[in-house]
């Protein structure tokens, strides 16, 4: 053989091994490989890695593949890292101090953007489950998150994207709070806490994106939107979002100190009703007070609130304005308004909407309007009785007697 042939064949050899130390070094355990700027790390916890430190070490890029059970706290400070849980990943508190404590979480992201967290169970934490703070980032998706001793997931100034979660049997299941901003995918559920399920609170927002939130079964409230937004807005990939709070201890929804729930649809969908609000079987369906507000003023909703003790109660000089999609029945009283300011359950211009709403076939009585409450009622509005104290104001279709 020639050497003009050895050096062919050599060079060929070599780049032979090139490629396949390209193809498996994507993945080596507890190490870290790849080129450019992404890398892939993979941690067992159940033999004896670190996720803890992997993360702690990881360049921006860098995706950790995680399995197994890790008993310690992830910090995450490094824009653009990603940790992927697979087969059933843990991470666990039970090994932590016992005793509840505030902003202790098992996983906390601060001040680090574009992180992903997938496929992950975070539990039995002294504190919250995860922590988003600051000027974060975060997308979480397929994630578990129960059995904490605080609140499930603290969004706290930060953004958040949820798709596909879980918080469950946690003291509250999740809180965006301080300006943050929480957009929800898929279906999310804040089922089963010790207390509430879902809340917004100090002017941050949460909006459904064609995600449904399901909020029912905790033994408190199921949604609470404090001083801040809860909304479906009137983007097309947002219609057929839903808001679930079925079977809570208190009320289903509580919209207080100037809360929102805004929930509107672009003009081809005007009046479809196609987003869907269950409140049925709490103590009372939807509780609004302290200059609280519920918007629906194009009938982009359908409101179901059913079989509590009480449906609506509309107090501290709270507002509605629902034109069409809301019925009231079945509930041992329909509707309470006491020192509400408008409720308005017609069109803006008088005109009679396409989509009727129904305040009837509760077992007391349908409407109560006392303290100096004020209600339209539309020609889309059936009312059936309805109770006015000297200093209620009620026009439209249905008028104190």
């Amino acid at each position: 053989m020639n050497q003009p042939t050895k050096t062919i064949n050599r060079l060929y050899i070599l780049l032979a091994a090139t490629l396949v130390v390209l193809f498996v070094g994507g993945f080596v355990h507890a190490g870290t490989a790849g080129h450019g700027k992404y890398h892939n790390k993979l941690v067992d916890c159940d033999k004896g890695d670190s996720l803890r430190k992997a993360v702690r070490r990881a360049r921006s890029g860098t995706t950790v593949h995680v399995t197994g059970t890790c008993y310690e706290r992830i910090v995450m400070k490094r824009d653009n890292v990603r940790i992927i849980g697979h087969d059933g990943a843990a991470i666990d508190g039970s090994t932590q101090p016992a005793g509840f404590v505030e902003f202790t979480p098992m996983v906390r992201i601060t001040d680090a953007t574009g992180i992903r967290l997938k496929n992950l169970i975070v539990r039995h934490s002294p504190g919250e489950g995860i922590l988003v703070q600051g000027q974060a980032s975060a997308k979480l998706r397929n994630i578990q998150v129960h059995q904490n001793a605080n609140t499930g997931l603290l969004v706290d100034q930060a953004r958040v994207e949820l798709r596909n979660s879980k918080f469950d049997q946690n003291l509250s299941g999740v809180d965006a709070t301080n300006n943050a901003s929480l957009i929800l995918r898929g279906q999310v559920s804040a089922q089963s806490n010790l207390g509430l399920g879902f809340a917004v609170s100090n002017a941050a927002s949460a909006e459904l994106r064609g995600g449904v939130l399901n909020a029912s079964s905790n033994q408190g409230f199921g949604v609470v939107v404090e001083g801040g937004q809860l909304a479906i807005f009137n983007f097309g990939v947002s219609q057929g979002s839903q808001i679930i709070a079925d079977t809570n201890g208190a009320c289903g929804i509580a919209l207080v100190a100037g809360g929102l729930v805004d929930i509107i649809a672009p003009p081809p969908l005007y009046f479809s009703g196609a987003n869907q609000v269950s409140a049925q079987h709490n103590g009372c369906g939807m509780l609004l007070t302290t200059g609280s507000r519920l918007e629906s003023p194009f009938g982009a909703a359908t409101f179901q609130i059913a079989n509590n003790q009480v449906g609506m109660q509309i107090l501290g000089n709270s507002d509605v304005f629902v034109n069409g999609g809301l019925n009231v029945s079945n509930n041992a009283t329909g509707m309470v308004a006491d020192g509400a300011g408008t409720i308005t359950l017609a069109s803006a211009d008088g005109s009679v909407a396409p989509l009727s709403s129904t305040i009837s076939g509760n077992a007391a009585i349908d409407a109560v309007m006392n303290f100096g409450s004020r209600a339209t009622f539309g020609g889309n509005v059936s009312v059936g009785s309805l109770v006015c104290d000297g200093t209620a104001l009620v026009r439209g279709t249905t008028t104190c007697p």
